[in-house]
């Protein structure tokens, strides 16, 4: 079975744009079993993480509404927030379209510890690069060995 670029069959650079502002749809698509590219997935993730903290944030504020001053202050910080995520959400926009990838403080991480993520689309690239200089490292001591015990 090939790998879909995205669910919704929207261009890959376009997607990110549909799922971060209407962050509802990357915590819905988070939950679908669909064989991704494991870009979209971190997207779809990460836009349903920022669904959830918004949600979260929004629940916390209506509710300190019955305490009078620690209304305010908690609807304060909750506003604050939330234009917090409105603002990375159009940076992680940005970074999707141009083909980066992004983590948005904080929001990674809760979206990491969602879905279980042993590492992302770009940590594991770095993992890669490294097992490969490993590797390349091992054989030159092997050679080097195979070349000692030759001249002895």
């Amino acid at each position: 079975m090939n790998k879909k670029e995205t669910i919704t069959g929207i261009s890959k650079q376009y997607e990110p744009i549909l799922v971060y502002l209407i962050s509802l749809l990357g915590l819905i698509f988070s939950f679908m079993k669909d064989d991704v590219d494991k870009e979209a997935r971190w997207v779809y993730n990460q836009a349903g993480a920022l669904f959830i903290v918004n949600a979260a944030v929004g629940v916390v504020c209506s509710t300190s509404i019955i305490i009078p001053i620690v209304g305010i202050l908690v609807g304060i910080i909750g506003w604050m927030v939330s234009v917090a995520c409105l603002v990375f959400a159009i940076i992680a926009i940005i970074k999707a379209y141009n083909g980066e990838h992004y983590e948005i403080p904080v929001i990674a991480n809760i979206a990491k510890a969602i879905w279980k993520y042993e590492d992302t689309p770009k940590s594991s690239a770095k993992k890669d690069t490294k097992t490969v200089k490993e590797v390349e490292v091992k054989a030159e001591k092997k050679t080097a060995k195979k070349t000692a015990k030759k001249e002895d």
